[in-house]
């Protein structure tokens, strides 16, 4: 029995996500698929009205519990068109099935000449830049959560042997699924209430607060170099891949390159907002024993600039003891009351002094330092309202010294 006690605490080895719990009431049901019929497991729902929020399950399926009344829902999955559509709650369960279509992106229109950067590194700068606003803008926030998590071990013969299991127990299965509540005071304080949990072991703890916290504003996110820490460009190379418009944002679509192989960096896609600078979304990968982990989050626009991330989807595939290990960890918030500093000062001349040049690479991968010679010297904001003047700003004189620089 020791054995088997063994394996269980094993299959506890989890990630871990969050979600909103729907039953028995008015609302919205309905499956998510593609153009080919498809499910999109893992698609957002959000209601902007109420900042409440689900996502679907394996089979593309999810629920969501409304008041009566009329709501505009928004449903969304990275590589997607998001879909909006005017819906009215009444007394019963509504079901609204979605198809949507792969996105369509667009290459910005732009010269290339032999020494000339990659376009994505002038957006990656501004991003960095504006990283530690968004780190200190909210001030506080409630929300309801709901958190689900699966791992999946394939078990060979003589780990079922010593821990008694029948034959054909070839795969050990660990389930947890919890319901809570949590409120965040910045800096850093958390408080979480429990309200239920069903799982298939005697565990009942849960990490929500362990993968919450992180964010990809922070410069040593989840333990690695986050890209966009002022010191990004020392460990990754980058790309603009494309653009797309979504609502009255125009999203760059950045493809991030690891510089060398390692559990420190990642790899992956970074979609950043025009203007504001924020992060849309992500999709990145790193190395983490037992293997790899895959991180995608998905934010909601609250504020005109200020983009919160709702829904979580991490993914470990890895080898452990031997044990061949599939771990998701699926998340996502609701009924958000969240609280924003608007007097915050931002001082944009600072932190981009704060950004380490040293490898920054041009379209031909060359080293080019003295390519980010921007000055910044007399920028000051005083609020984020100020922040896209001061960018535009930033960008014309750039453009001004390369045409300068041109003609010497």
């Amino acid at each position: 029995m020791q054995f088997k006690s063994c394996f269980w605490f094993l299959c506890s080895f989890v990630l871990v996500v969050l979600q909103v719990e729907a039953f028995g009431q008015p609302g919205i049901k309905g499956q998510i698929c593609n153009k080919q019929g498809n499910p999109l497991e893992f698609a957002s729902v959000y209601v902007k009205e109420s900042q409440t929020g689900t996502i679907t399950n394996r089979n593309g399926n999810y629920q969501l519990n409304l008041p009566e009344g009329q709501y505009t829902i928004k449903y969304q999955h990275l590589g997607y068109k998001s879909e909006e559509k005017q819906i009215t709650v009444g007394a019963q369960v509504k079901t609204i099935n979605i198809t949507l279509s792969a996105q369509a992106f667009q290459l910005p229109t732009f010269t290339v000449s032999p020494g000339d950067e990659d376009p994505a590194y002038e957006i990656i700068r501004k991003a960095v830049a504006a990283a530690k606003y968004y780190r200190l803008v909210i001030k506080s926030y409630q929300a309801k959560a709901y958190v689900k998590t699966f791992t999946q071990m394939e078990v060979p013969g003589y780990v079922r042997k010593l821990s008694e299991l029948e034959e054909d127990d070839t795969t050990g299965y660990f389930v947890r699924e919890t319901v809570l509540k949590t409120h965040y005071i910045a800096p850093n304080t958390w408080k979480t209430h429990i309200i239920s949990t069903r799982n298939n072991d005697q565990d009942t703890n849960s990490t929500f607060n362990d993968f919450v916290i992180k964010t990809i504003y922070d410069p040593d996110f989840m333990e690695g170099v986050s890209p966009l820490s002022s010191k990004t460009f020392r460990y990754y190379k980058f790309r603009l891949e494309n653009s797309f418009v979504e609502g009255n944002n125009l999203i760059h679509k950045i493809k991030v390159i690891p510089k060398a192989k390692s559990k420190m960096t990642f790899r992956g896609n970074l979609y950043i907002v025009e203007g504001s600078w924020g992060v849309h979304s992500f999709s990145l990968s790193t190395f983490a024993y037992p293997g790899e982990v895959t991180l995608k989050q998905v934010f909601a626009q609250i504020d005109n600039k200020v983009w919160f991330p709702v829904n979580h989807n991490y993914k470990l595939e890895g080898n452990l003891f031997g044990l061949d290990v599939s771990s998701q960890y699926l998340a996502s918030l609701s009924d958000y009351k969240i609280e924003l500093d608007k007097e915050l000062a931002y001082d944009i001349k600072s932190e981009a002094k704060q950004i380490d040049t040293t490898g920054v690479g041009n379209w031909n991968n060359k080293n080019t330092e003295e390519q980010d010679s921007t000055d910044f010297s007399d920028i000051n904001l005083k609020s984020l309202k100020d922040f896209n003047k001061a960018i535009k700003k930033v960008q014309k004189e750039a453009k001004k010294k390369q045409k300068d620089d041109k003609k010497r």
